[in-house]
């Protein structure tokens, strides 16, 4: 009785204060009894992440091309599995036009030699004239300087000549006979060379469109595109047509090597006894020549030869007719002989007198040396074809060094294009291949006496067969995998890479995460950033794994914030959410075996904590002006009560004044159903 008693009593005074209270009170809002507790509290902060590598492996693409495969994203891939690869068809057509456009300069080079060749045999030709023409100025001039010896020099030197004439004009017949044969049999050789070769270029420009057509007609296409199925197809038509036109024209090559195989034989054969006769010619006439000079000084004095003989005779007939003018005078006096006939004889010493004093005056002009304005002149001559032989050995030098020159960048054209054709085939076997193949065929084309190109062609076949072994094992164009883990597909511009993407050399194609090495990736607002401070302790929680509670601390802190949008924005089309977070790193003390690289976590930051402290909930505190209220009763009604102390975290308030354990205060709230 008495507890019922007590019941109605407490009834009865609440409904008192409560009737008091209603006027002052807003109908809206409720009383909630709060008491103040003590004890300790802890400042968490909560933000979701996601679990990372902490060093991700980039695998980059080594080449320029265009992805044909490539991995699916977030897939676990093991240790050397294949990630991507660049397509080869772009590096094979690239070759392939190179190769064209290096069978081309090849010939243009060739071209270019044979020009430099011609060049030569013309200026050596030039050369050899200017020089003959010096030579014959200088025996000129020997010729008119010196003194013929005179007597029977003249007669020795014909005695001498007149059997080596007879032997060099037999050897020198024999010689032109031999150099005609030659020259038919060089000639025919150089017809037939002129067609291997001519008929070897369009097989290796047939197979040069063959490998085009080839790479055109093996290339994987879309089939639901016209234009790419009609262009295969094309190509696969052409490339029958073609095949069949080089095993046409190979099968004509045959003959043609034949019969320059033959032409080859019957120069080489008529060749031999050619120079044979040529030496024997040249070493006669090498030893005509001096006495053929001498001959020619010898014949300047045949005139003073002859005049000293006439005057011989003349002075015979002088002493002749004077000795019949001595007996016709005795005559005269004995009256044997008349007057008239004694001025007969005396005209003939006269005459006879007169003759021989012009002969002496003849021979004293043909005794005279040859005058000085003559010599002068044929030494001007000799200097001025020494001159001219200087000047054609200057216009050779100049000619054959623009030859040259034009060599020189032919020469740098094909080594540009061999550089090409290598650096693009070096990471490609299938590419490497092709070449080797189209060397392999261009040697089986290549005559016997290409040694040179022959040479060339080995010694790079070894070169590419190496690097082909090389490649087999490990091929640029595949990427594999450097370790086991998940793979994330690298980003062009706001998306991610797929299959057709045109990739650059060293662009990061894949990032495998290993499962060894992680972290936890969050963002904190920029509002709370403040209160995080590198090595704080951090808890973990997996929701994936059961909320698997793992340990932690923080390990790395932004230095600069990012819009909270900014992972879905980019340049053509920004989204901004207004929200700056700052990126928080926590780095685990342990990494269970069961966690995977993306997997959702919740990270617990533990900010402040304190001891033994009275707190009452954040919304029971009203904040003005930097003092703090409470709602308590008095007198059964609701007053107003300052309070000191201090904000903790984002829903707490810790009171250093005011206030005891287990007061209790009141916090408005909305009423229900108002």
């Amino acid at each position: 009785m008495t507890r019922i008693l007590a019941t109605s009593s407490m009834i009865i005074v609440l409904a008192v204060v409560i009737f008091a209270l209603w006027p002052t009170r807003d109908i809206n809002v409720h009383l909630e009894v709060v008491a103040v507790q003590h004890g300790h509290v802890t400042h968490t902060l909560r933000e979701t992440g996601q679990i990372a590598t902490r060093d991700p492996i980039f695998v980059k693409t080594p080449i320029d091309g265009r992805i044909e495969w490539l991995v699916e994203d977030g897939k676990w891939v093991e240790v050397d599995e294949r990630l991507f690869v660049i397509n080869e068809d772009e590096a094979m057509l690239q070759v392939t036009e190179d190769r064209t456009n290096l069978f081309n300069a090849q010939q243009e080079l060739s071209l270019a030699r044979l020009r430099h060749g011609h060049a030569r045999n013309e200026e050596d030709q030039k050369i050899r004239v200017a020089k003959h023409r010096a030579e014959f100025e200088r025996i000129r001039y020997r010729i008119l300087s010196e003194t013929p010896k005179t007597g029977r020099r003249l007669l020795e030197i014909h005695e001498q000549l007149l059997p080596l004439e007879q032997q060099t004009n037999k050897v020198r017949l024999q010689y032109e006979q031999v150099q005609t044969t030659y020259q038919k049999a060089l000639d025919e050789y150089l017809e037939h060379l002129d067609r291997v070769q001519e008929q070897r270029d369009a097989i290796l420009q047939k197979q040069m469109q063959i490998d085009e057509l080839s790479i055109r007609a093996e290339a994987d296409v879309d089939e639901t595109k016209p234009e790419q199925v009609l262009d295969r197809n094309q190509a696969e038509t052409e490339l029958a047509k073609e095949r069949n036109t080089v095993r046409q024209l190979r099968n004509e090559l045959s003959p043609l090597e034949s019969r320059l195989l033959e032409a080859t034989v019957q120069r080489d054969a008529a060749r031999i006894p050619r120079d044979k006769s040529l030496n024997e010619l040249e070493k006669r006439e090498a030893a005509e020549k001096e006495l053929y000079i001498e001959l020619e000084i010898e014949k300047r004095g045949v005139e003073l030869a002859k005049l000293r003989l006439d005057r011989k005779i003349m002075h015979l007939t002088l002493q002749e007719v004077e000795h019949k003018y001595t007996d016709g005078q005795n005559a005269f006096k004995t009256g044997a002989v008349s007057r008239a006939h004694m001025e007969e004889l005396e005209g003939d010493v006269f005459q006879a007198r007169k003759e021989l004093e012009i002969l002496d005056q003849k021979i004293r002009i043909a005794a005279r040396p040859t005058p000085q304005e003559v010599l002068t002149e044929a030494r001007l001559r000799t200097e001025q074809a020494d001159a001219t032989a200087k000047q054609a050995d200057e216009a050779r030098r100049r000619r054959l060094a623009i030859a040259e020159q034009e060599i020189v960048v032919l020469q740098s054209q094909v080594d540009q294009l061999a550089y090409q054709i290598g650096e693009t085939s070096k990471d490609f076997p299938s590419v490497i291949e092709l070449n080797i193949n189209f060397l392999n065929r261009e040697l089986e084309l290549l005559s016997n006496n290409e040694s040179l190109r022959r040479e060339e062609i080995k010694m790079e076949l070894v070169k590419l067969e190496n690097q082909l072994e090389q490649l087999l094992g490990n091929p640029p164009n595949v990427g594999l995998s450097p370790s086991a883990g998940t793979v994330e597909l690298g980003k062009r511009w706001s998306r991610k890479l797929f299959v057709g993407d045109q990739v650059a050399a060293e662009t990061v194609v894949i990032r495998v995460n290993p499962p060894s090495d992680l972290e936890i990736r969050g963002t904190v607002n920029e509002a709370n950033v403040r209160h995080v401070h590198q090595g704080m302790p951090a808890r973990v929680l997996v929701p994936a794994l059961d909320n698997l509670e793992l340990g932690g601390h923080v390990s790395l802190i932004a230095g600069v914030g990012k819009d909270k949008y900014a992972h879905l924005s980019n340049w053509e089309d920004p989204i901004f959410a207004g929200v700056t977070e700052f990126e928080v790193r926590v780095s685990l003390n342990q990494v269970p075996q069961e966690i995977r690289p993306g997997m959702t976590v919740i990270i617990e930051i533990t900010i402040d904590h304190r001891k033994d402290v009275n707190y009452l909930p954040r919304v029971a505190v009203t904040l003005n002006n930097g003092s703090a209220s409470v709602l308590t009763m008095s007198d059964n009604s609701p007053t107003e009560k300052n309070i000191t102390g201090q904000l903790f975290g984002d829903d707490l308030y810790i009171i250093e004044s005011g206030l005891e354990a287990d007061d209790t205060v009141f916090i408005q709230r909305p009423a229900a159903g108002r």
